[in-house]
C-alpha cells in the first residue's frame, strides 16, 4: 500500500458515491479485499493525512460551514475532507478558504472513520470488534520514514493555517470578526 494506492481507492469510493464523498460501504468491501496487512497501511495513511490537518484555519473553515464545530466535529470535518479526494484535501491544506468554491455545506463524515476498521473485521472474521485488534495491526505495520516524507512532501500548508482565533471568553460578533479575517469567502457564503 502505498500513496497513490490510498488516493486511488478513496478516488474509486467518491466514484461509487451518490454524492461528493467516497462512499464508506464501497470503501470498506474495498479495504476488506486486501490482506490485513494493507488495511493497516491504508488506515495509519489516512490517520497520517488526518492529523496533518489539524491546524486552526481549518477549524475555523469547519466552525463556518457547519454553524459552531466541537472537537467530535472537527475529526468528522477532516474525515470528510480527505473523503473529498486529494485535490480537495490539498487545496484545502493550502486555502481553507477554497472550500467556498464547492457545491458542498456539510463536510462531516464520522463513517469514513471507520472504513477500515470494519474492513479489518471482516476479513479476520471478528464481527462486533472495535479498535483494539486493527490499532494492533496498525502498530505492527507502522508508515516507514519514507513514506511519511512523501505525505509531508504533498502538503503545503497556507501561511497563517495556525493563526488563533475564538475562545471560550471572546463574544460571538468577535469571532465571526476573527472568521471573517481568516475565511472571508467561506463567512459570506456560510454566515
Amino acid at each position: 500500500m502505498n500513496i497513490k494506492q490510498f488516493w486511488s481507492i478513496i478516488e474509486e469510493a467518491k466514484e461509487a458515491s451518490a454524492d461528493n464523498f467516497a462512499s464508506h460501504k464501497y470503501l470498506t468491501d474495498k479495504l476488506a479485499s486486501f490482506d490485513v496487512h494493507d488495511i493497516a497501511i491504508w488506515q495509519n495513511i489516512f490517520s497520517e493525512y488526518w492529523r496533518m490537518a489539524y491546524k486552526r484555519k481549518w477549524w475555523a473553515a469547519a466552525y463556518t460551514i457547519e454553524g459552531g464545530c466541537s472537537d467530535d466535529g472537527f475529526m468528522d470535518f477532516r474525515y470528510g475532507l480527505i473523503a473529498s479526494g486529494k485535490e480537495i484535501y490539498l487545496k484545502a491544506l493550502n486555502d481553507p478558504d477554497s472550500l467556498a468554491d464547492l457545491d458542498i455545506d456539510w463536510f462531516s463524515y464520522e463513517e469514513i472513520g471507520y472504513a477500515a476498521m470494519k474492513a479489518y473485521n471482516e476479513k479476520t472474521g471478528q464481527s462486533g470488534v472495535g479498535w483494539e485488534f486493527i490499532e494492533n495491526e496498525m502498530d505492527a505495520n507502522p508508515l516507514s520514514e519514507q513514506l511519511k516524507a512523501e505525505i509531508l512532501s504533498e502538503i503545503k500548508y497556507a501561511k497563517d493555517i495556525d493563526a488563533e482565533w475564538g475562545g471560550l471568553k471572546k463574544s460571538e460578533e468577535v469571532i465571526d470578526n476573527e472568521l471573517r479575517a481568516l475565511v472571508p469567502r467561506l463567512c459570506e457564503k456560510f454566515l
